[in-house]
Order: C-alpha cells, then sequence, then structure tokens
C-alpha cells in the first residue's frame, strides 16, 4: 500500500474544492496540500527575495487584492508546466509527500485541475472526487468569469473520466456540489470512501 493514501479534489474555482477537503481531512485528523501553495511559494521568493518570510507578504498582497494576484499565480503556474515540464508542480507535491507525509494515513488534495495531476494520485493508488457545478451558480459564488475560461479550469473533462480514472472507476466519486450542501458533500465522500474500501487500505 501506498503511505499516504491521497484523494485529490477536482473541480472548477468556487465549486466548493476546498470546503470539502478541510471538512474531510478534519474528520480524518489529517492535512490539507494545494498545488496552489508550491506556486504561491516560489512566486513569493520570486517578489520578495529579502523578506524572511516571502510567503506572509504574498499571502498579505493577496488578500487585500486577489483579483490582481490569482491571475499573476495561474500565469506563473502555467508557464512553468508549459515552459518548464508539465509535472513541474507534480513533482513538488509528490516530494513533499515522500519527505513529510509518511506517517500519515491519508491527505488530501483540494486544487486537482489537470489530468496529469489525476494520473498522479490514481497511479500512486489514490482516489479522486470530482465536484461539478452549473457555471451560473459558480458566478453567483464569487467565480469570476474570465478566471473560468484559464486552462487550469478547462484541462479536466467534466463529464468524462480519465484513462486513470477508467481503470480504476470505483476510486472515483462525482457529486454535483452546486445542488448539495458542505454538510451533504462531506457525509456522501465518507459514505463512499467506506463502500470502496479505503479504510481497509490504511
Amino acid at each position: 500500500m501506498n503511505k499516504p493514501i491521497i484523494i485529490g479534489i477536482t473541480g472548477k474555482m468556487r465549486s466548493g474544492k476546498t470546503t470539502l477537503a478541510n471538512r474531510l481531512a478534519n474528520y480524518c485528523e489529517t492535512e490539507v496540500l494545494s498545488f496552489a501553495t508550491y506556486v504561491r511559494q516560489e512566486v513569493a521568493n520570486s517578489f520578495f527575495p529579502h523578506e524572511s518570510v516571502p510567503m506572509n507578504e504574498l499571502l498579505r498582497l493577496e488578500a487585500a487584492d486577489k483579483g490582481t494576484i490569482r491571475p499573476i499565480l495561474q500565469a506563473f503556474g502555467h508557464g512553468k508546466r508549459t515552459l518548464i515540464d508539465t509535472d513541474y508542480w507534480v513533482e513538488q507535491l509528490a516530494t513533499d509527500v515522500k519527505n513529510n507525509y509518511q506517517d500519515v494515513d491519508v491527505v488530501f488534495i483540494d486544487d486537482v485541475r489537470y489530468v496529469n495531476e489525476i494520473e498522479y494520485i490514481m497511479n500512486h493508488g489514490g482516489y479522486i472526487v470530482r465536484l461539478s457545478c452549473d457555471e451560473d451558480i459558480l458566478l453567483e459564488r464569487g467565480a469570476s468569469a474570465d478566471a473560468l475560461l484559464h486552462p487550469s479550469e478547462n484541462n479536466i473533462d467534466p463529464t468524462n473520466l480519465t484513462l486513470a480514472e477508467s481503470a480504476y472507476p470505483s476510486k472515483v466519486l462525482s457529486l454535483d456540489s452546486g445542488s448539495a450542501t458542505p454538510e451533504q458533500l462531506g457525509k456522501w465522500t465518507l459514505m463512499w470512501m467506506s463502500k470502496s474500501g479505503f479504510w481497509d487500505e490504511e
């Protein structure tokens, strides 16, 4: 068994990925990881090389003007994938998991946005939760129409499983987060984890 077991949550912005991940992590008493954390860290180091904690400075700016910072993060993250290595951010997360999370049973990733990220999770014995949500609801929740057009929001086909997922369909859960409460989504995911044999793998 690969340890920790990784459960990745995918869906468009404002579909409820982080809310669900935090709810599940609290129940399982574990951690939530994000590919975006590694993007933010590199952007912070670039913007604030002389600060003792560059990430704090970036988070301060992001809190004050998320509309400006988000496109920068998206462009930086996508640029690394395109110009350096498609698996660049996957390798950052994989290294973090290997070095820092071998003593926990499960971790959740709250921002799976690309097919190769799904492949990494599935190829290491993990699980995927797919959240779908009507675009009008996403916009009502505060999603940006422009941001929803970014490649990071459209790399994963919301209606068809990837090849990696198709090989293990019992390890994929699809939920409509537009018609359910966070409590319902958490309950249904925990039930699925139990029925799919997740707890037997720990």
